[in-house]
């Protein structure tokens, strides 16, 4: 068995192309994640996508608006889980607090 060398796309630098190739990490990533992490221009990551037949399925990158809301739901909701197990708590406390976290 002999080894074969590796044709490396010129587009991209050679540890960008490797990370790149595998498409199982692909599948979830935006061409922005992917031009972040290879450190390379969008454009060129758009021009090596469609060199090499890739679809992306991630294509909207979720907004900053987005992303805070979630955040203040998951600290609302981990709030009512302590709650939630701290029994020392009234049910007043509780229902309070569980409006606070339907509300965000």
């Amino acid at each position: 068995m002999t080894r074969t060398k590796k044709r490396y796309d010129p587009m991209i630098p050679i540890p960008a192309y490797e990370t790149l190739y595998d498409q199982r990490i692909l599948k979830g990533m935006t061409v922005e994640q992917i031009a972040k992490q290879s450190f390379v221009s969008i454009t060129t990551v758009n021009q090596w996508l469609k060199h090499h037949d890739i679809k992306l399925n991630a294509i909207k990158v979720p907004q900053e608006a987005e992303i805070q809301a979630i955040q203040k739901r998951q600290a609302a909701g981990e709030l009512l889980n302590t709650i939630l197990l701290d029994y020392r708590f009234s049910r007043f406390t509780y229902d309070k607090y569980r409006k606070r976290y339907e509300q965000a």
